[in-house]
């Protein structure tokens, strides 16, 4: 009887340390990139027990059968991609760290004020990443502001991401005070995103708060539409400039994302089976003697802005496909969990999905950890709902 009840207090404690990692993981997550290298490799090491003798089950599902096909095509791509270094680099960061974040969530946030910590933890680490990217562009007057995360783009893609979540808790939260937190969340939100100055995240928020709002009820696209208006009335004017560039098919963005594009769907052409290796893109410009294929890009690029594209390049039609199964999944067990429990954290991950498709259909930032991981966060929450833990509590 005493040896079970010590074995039951060591599975608590390492429970338990393993919900402190998760914790911190999603705290500094917007905060620094070595850091979440660092946590990821701790919450592994403590999880790699439990695969063992406790209670992961990595196969339970299609989801998590289709997540274990899509490592396998990822690893055995090293076989004939032009670097199988660059494939085995990318699977230890970020798509590992995906893979742990992901069963971790779904394995041991079991309770409501498990859920309720892990998404305190992003909201106070997401308004000290605004924060700085604020003070960076209002006050010392850097053009394109990074704050934490090394390129605007991300910035604006994870400030992008923190809108919808607040928005949502504005329109579902249940009470005055947590609507307050939205209130606030979106307004440091909205500064970061303009001082990141990214046009892809503001096109995508917009995306993104349409689905929330009309999810919530048809009349709420009032909500929708005084939150754009407020955006607009206040957008700096660097940011208007930039946007308007994106009518122009001869800028260098948008002149770069078109050769881009076709350029992959030639590479795609040329290895629809196999692709050249994932994590391989960055590669193509030194590694294939492909000079009438590549000589309309003046740059090198490390992903073709087309996160359907770059995968078909990758990993070949089998891979492509069976992202595509992924993502079908997650929209739809999205779609399903919100018709029988409509809360604020199903709504803000389908507007996240929506705002994300958009993105890294003209700029791939999936590959970034600081906002892979989140949105990894956001799915993962959507399997807890399917085991019938009550998300309608915030």
């Amino acid at each position: 009887m005493n040896h079970v009840i010590s074995n039951n207090n060591r599975i608590e404690k390492m429970d338990s340390l393993i919900r402190v990692f998760i914790y911190l993981l999603v705290f500094i997550i917007p905060l620094s990139k070595s850091g979440v290298h660092i946590v990821s490799g701790l919450l592994l090491l403590s999880l790699i027990p439990c695969l063992f003798f406790f209670k992961l089950d990595l196969l339970e599902g299609n989801m998590n059968k289709g997540i274990f096909c899509f490592l396998l095509i990822i690893l055995i791509s090293a076989f004939w991609a032009l670097s199988p270094y660059h494939v085995f680099r990318g699977f230890l960061s970020p798509v590992l760290e995906y893979v742990i974040l992901y069963y971790a969530t779904i394995n041991f946030i079991e309770s409501k004020k498990e859920l309720k910590i892990t998404f305190i933890s992003y909201w106070v680490s997401n308004v000290i990443c605004a924060g700085y990217g604020v003070y960076q562009y209002f006050i010392l007057g850097v053009s394109q502001a990074k704050s934490f995360v090394q390129v605007p783009n991300r910035l604006g893609s994870i400030m992008m991401i923190f809108v919808i979540f607040n928005f949502s808790i504005l329109l579902f939260g249940k009470d005055k005070k947590l609507k307050l937190f939205g209130l606030i969340g979106i307004l440091f939100g909205i500064l970061g995103l303009f001082a990141s100055v990214s046009r892809s995240a503001l096109i995508s928020l917009t995306i993104g708060l349409f689905v929330v709002s009309i999810l919530k009820d048809k009349r709420m696209i009032i909500a929708f539409l005084v939150i754009m208006v407020l955006i607009g009335t206040f957008i700096p004017k660097q940011y208007i400039d930039r946007l308007k560039q994106l009518k122009d098919r001869q800028s260098f963005n948008v002149k770069t994302r078109i050769e881009m594009y076709e350029t992959g769907v030639k590479l795609f052409k040329n290895k629809p089976l196999t692709g050249i290796g994932f994590n391989n893109v960055g590669l193509i410009y030194d590694k294939l003697n492909l000079k009438d294929l590549l000589n309309k890009l003046q740059f090198k690029h490390k992903h073709l802005h087309d996160i359907f594209i770059n995968i078909g390049v990758e990993l070949g039609i089998f891979g492509l496909l069976n992202f595509l199964f992924l993502l079908g999944m997650v929209i739809k067990r999205g779609w399903i969990n919100f018709k029988e429990r409509k809360n604020l954290l199903t709504a803000a991950t389908l507007g996240i999905i929506a705002g994300q498709i958009f993105q890294n259909s003209v700029d791939v930032n999936m590959h970034a950890p600081q906002v892979g991981l989140i949105f990894i966060i956001f799915i993962g929450v959507m399997n807890l709902q399917n085991k019938k833990l009550l998300l309608d509590i915030i």
